[in-house]
């Protein structure tokens, strides 16, 4: 890919209670920081997920991660706000132009959900998975389960004409 308005948007997983990633969250960032690595200088990357079980958020997680595998910090915008996947849509939507293309980094199952909500949030969304890694593979399938039901909601409350829950707080770029 060589268009500059390309973002890598890199979906948020768990924190553990000391800050430290989930092997979700730790594939996700590292994935995302390599998809980054393979876009024309001026990219930028989106770390998406706000305070969940962690003394941290997601988002800052993903950008130390990230970080540490070559992405320059004034490259990376944190999204703190969002809790689910149908907010982290919103939020990137909100922080992007209209039309802006977009590359997801989630686990693979996670992806044609996600890239639903990001093309109904008004953005020109592909995908790339990380795939299962070395992690449970019971994990992977109970999360690849999840997504059924979970799809079904956000395609009814899109027909009820939902919208995600207002921010929560600002959004901030990785160094400040």
């Amino acid at each position: 890919m060589t268009d500059l308005t390309v973002t890598v948007v890199v979906l948020g997983a768990q924190v553990m209670a000391d800050g430290r990633p989930s092997t979700a969250l730790r594939r996700r960032a590292e994935h995302g920081a390599a998809v980054w690595a393979g876009l024309a200088a001026g990219s930028g990357l989106i770390a998406c997920g706000g305070v969940g079980d962690g003394l941290v958020s997601e988002a800052s997680v993903i950008a130390g991660i990230a970080v540490g595998r070559g992405v320059p910090q004034e490259s990376i915008t944190l999204e703190e706000r969002s809790h689910n996947t149908r907010e982290q849509a919103a939020e990137v939507a909100g922080i992007l132009s209209p039309g802006a293309t977009v590359v997801i980094v989630s686990d693979s199952y996670h992806l044609p959900r996600a890239t639903y909500l990001m093309r109904r949030a008004g953005l020109d969304a592909t995908s790339s998975g990380c795939g299962r890694g070395a992690g449970s593979a019971i994990k992977w399938w109970l999360g690849a389960a999840r997504e059924v039901p979970a799809f079904v909601k956000d395609l009814f409350l899109d027909l009820v004409g939902r919208k995600p829950r207002p921010p929560r707080s600002p959004i901030r770029s990785a160094d400040d």
